[in-house]
């Protein structure tokens, strides 16, 4: 026996009302709360008013909260190689390696802070939609190192291919800060940055001090 096509509807008169289209049913309470809640970013931290810029302070651009995201691999190497580029750009004279060092940082730090911050409500949605151009604009010098200094700690804390210091470290830790020659051979910038990162941990340990 031969198949027969379905028998369809006959077509609309002219001029005639198309038929509404379904309506999606409406997604129940759990469904959006879930949804929410993979939006949230993994971390989000008050911003300090005197991190922005002047402009935007004036501008009544600021906002009091900034959410914390996790940096792929990949976008860390191109922030890495953008940063170099542009250092070579603004420093090209091949002596200048100290001045180049600092524009890297800059750039890099700008870069970081675009790639590694989002909307307090949506890990999805960058929280400088110019990118490190805006984040230049927006916060001050010392507002960019500030929240640089935040993701790196965040970065940290969340790795998982860092291994928590045991006793034996953490008892070699206090011996080397109490002698103080951990500290000989640094740089003065590495210097500074350990020592904040110790500050950061300070802070997080002395309210648990009875």
């Amino acid at each position: 026996m031969t198949p027969t096509a379905p028998p369809r509807a006959p077509p609309p008169r002219p001029g005639a009302p198309r038929p509404a289209a379904p309506v999606a049913p409406p997604r129940s309470a759990f469904k959006q709360a879930e949804a929410r809640r993979e939006l949230q970013p993994p971390h989000v931290i008050p911003i300090p008013v005197t991190a922005w810029s002047s402009a935007y302070v004036a501008g009544k651009k600021t906002q009091d909260k900034i959410g914390l995201r996790r940096i792929a691999e990949k976008d860390l190497l191109s922030a890495m190689a953008d940063a170099e580029k542009r250092a070579w750009q603004y420093v090209p004279e091949p002596g200048a390696e100290d001045a180049r060092v600092e524009q890297y940082n800059r750039e890099l730090s700008a870069l970081i802070v675009a790639r590694g911050t989002c909307r307090a409500d949506n890990v999805a949605e960058p929280f400088f939609r110019g990118a490190d151009d805006e984040v230049l604009i927006a916060l001050t010098s010392e507002g960019i190192v500030w929240l640089f200094e935040q993701i790196n700690v965040f970065a940290i804390e969340t790795s998982p291919t860092i291994e928590e210091a045991d006793d034996d470290g953490l008892a070699w830790l206090a011996a080397a800060l109490h002698d103080g020659k951990v500290w000989n051979g640094l740089r003065a910038a590495e210097v500074q940055k350990l020592r904040r990162l110790l500050g950061h941990v300070i802070a997080r340990l002395r309210p648990a001090e009875p």
